[in-house]
């Protein structure tokens, strides 16, 4: 992957430098316009991510799969860690479709890993909708009622009053 990837680049280079159009540009990632250097070895999990929604506003398909790829490859812990935020930042970009994927995946195999975190209750009804329409979730039906109840009544704010 990597040498296809690293010639691809290098091909798209080699065309910026012909036509002269484009080449004499910095880019500039994130929220303090730090440049970004393609070696993800040294960046975490968040860092990876950002960059990732970077490359997907340059449009740059071949790093976006290779960036997805890393994620996948080698930060796993990353994703297994806050899966809520990650699943609704991936939600908002079609390209992710590789992050996408995994991630459901991983999620259906192991559904308490989000059904079980603190920010479970922030996730976004489409989202959790479609969750729980999953013919692979690995949860029994009483778990999932279970946990769409928690998170109506957090949605009500009917937690803490059993009142309610």
């Amino acid at each position: 992957m990597s040498s296809k990837f690293l010639a691809e680049l290098s091909s798209d280079y080699e065309k910026l430098f012909e036509t002269e159009l484009g080449y004499d540009v910095i880019i500039y990632a994130g929220e303090e316009s730090n440049i970004y250097i393609l070696w993800l070895k040294i960046l975490q999990g968040p860092e990876v991510l950002k960059l990732l929604i970077a490359v997907d506003e340059l449009n740059i398909q071949q790093l976006i799969s290779y960036i997805q790829e890393y994620l996948i490859v080698h930060q796993t812990e990353f994703l297994h860690q806050n899966p809520t935020d990650i699943l609704e930042t991936i939600y908002q970009y079609e390209t992710f479709t590789d992050l996408w994927n995994f991630c459901l995946e991983k999620i259906c195999e192991e559904p308490k890993v989000l059904f079980n975190s603190d920010k479970f209750i922030d996730l976004k009804a489409p989202l959790l909708e479609m969750l729980v329409k999953r013919d692979d979730l690995n949860m029994k039906k009483i778990e999932i009622w279970e946990g769409l109840l928690k998170w109506c009544f957090a949605q009500q704010n009917m937690i803490n009053d059993p009142t309610k």
